[in-house]
């Protein structure tokens, strides 16, 4: 289930406790991911970023 389904069901059951988590769990996800592409660009060009 992606992001936006997940959402949906949630909006449709009017689960607000698990549209939080969600909205937390895909901002940690995000942070992380832009996390790995940094220290990817890292490596490979060897010059840090701010």
């Amino acid at each position: 289930m992606d992001w936006q389904s997940a959402k949906q069901h949630c909006k449709e059951r009017d689960w607000q406790w698990s549209l939080d988590l969600i909205n937390k769990v895909q901002k940690e996800m995000e942070d992380l991911e832009a996390e790995v592409q940094r220290l990817k660009e890292e490596k490979i060009f060897g010059k840090p970023h701010p």
